[in-house]
């Protein structure tokens, strides 16, 4: 006689694993030629994000200088600052970063600034199958949603 004919409880707790090991089969989650859960991987989610930057600004001839406090856009241009737009797209659950800029008199396309992303950012590993956006980058550039399914074809 073995064990779990001797115990009840472990012949119920048998069953119950024997059961949830067909259930996860059938749901394709559990590969019984290996003996291992197998679970479909999760999607990529990115973040798109746009905003002025408060830190970066742009002098004419000294180029891009960080200050340590933020400042107001127009106390930068009384020294003759010029402020940039931060375009920039994190991954969900990671530590990866993206972030790019131009000057504000020269916005770039959030498409453009999108497939540069996802062609060149170390880690980003190409288009995800999730981008975020926030309501109002989507109001300010409505079309976003659809150039993109467009250009994943």
């Amino acid at each position: 006689m073995n064990s779990c004919s001797r115990n009840p409880d472990h012949r119920s707790e048998l069953s119950r694993a024997l059961l949830l090991v067909r259930l996860l089969a059938e749901c394709g989650v559990y590969d019984s030629s290996r003996g291992k859960l197998a679970f479909p991987p999760s999607p990529r989610e990115h973040h798109f994000y746009v905003a002025i930057a408060k830190f970066l600004f742009h002098h004419p001839e000294h180029g891009i200088l960080s200050v340590r406090d933020p400042i107001k856009i127009k106390d930068a241009e009384r020294y003759g600052l010029s402020p940039l737009i931060l375009y920039g797209l994190t991954v969900a659950g990671l530590p990866i970063r993206w972030m790019t800029f131009t000057p504000v008199d020269q916005p770039r396309p959030f498409r453009d600034v999108l497939l540069e992303a996802w062609c060149n950012a170390e880690g980003l590993r190409g288009r995800p199958d999730i981008l975020r956006i926030n309501r109002h980058l989507a109001t300010a550039s409505p079309g976003l949603v659809g150039e993109m399914a467009k250009s994943g074809d």
